[in-house]
């Protein structure tokens, strides 16, 4: 990836949307990017107004550092004719939809 002609923004989005995982360590080390969270409320900011369209950013605290966070894309999979769900979403439902199943036929199985 050339650096030359990109922003930090850009280039950290790129690198997130290929699967990286980005930390204000690493994006200093990779970028020279003092200001992680600014540039994440960047990449929020284009989601919100849809300029990044079909992604959503997650993002959880590292437990051994107390203000630092990590943070990585997923890709938003639309499905036929409802609202776009995540990978993580779907498979949140599925493992609901498999709960309610066997509580349903324990239910059936007890009477």
């Amino acid at each position: 990836m050339s650096t030359e002609n990109k922003s930090q923004k850009q280039m950290i989005l790129e690198y997130m949307q290929r699967g990286g995982r980005i930390n204000k360590y690493l994006a200093f080390q990779l970028f020279g990017c003092m200001t992680l969270a600014q540039r994440i409320d960047d990449i929020e900011d284009d989601i919100e107004t849809g300029v990044i369209k079909n992604w959503e950013l997650l993002r959880d605290r590292i437990k051994e550092h107390k203000n630092a966070s990590e943070y990585w894309m997923q890709e938003i999979v639309k499905s036929r004719g409802r609202r776009a769900k995540s990978k993580e979403q779907r498979a949140k439902s599925v493992d609901c939809e498999t709960i309610n199943m066997f509580e349903n036929a324990e239910c059936i199985n007890a009477d």
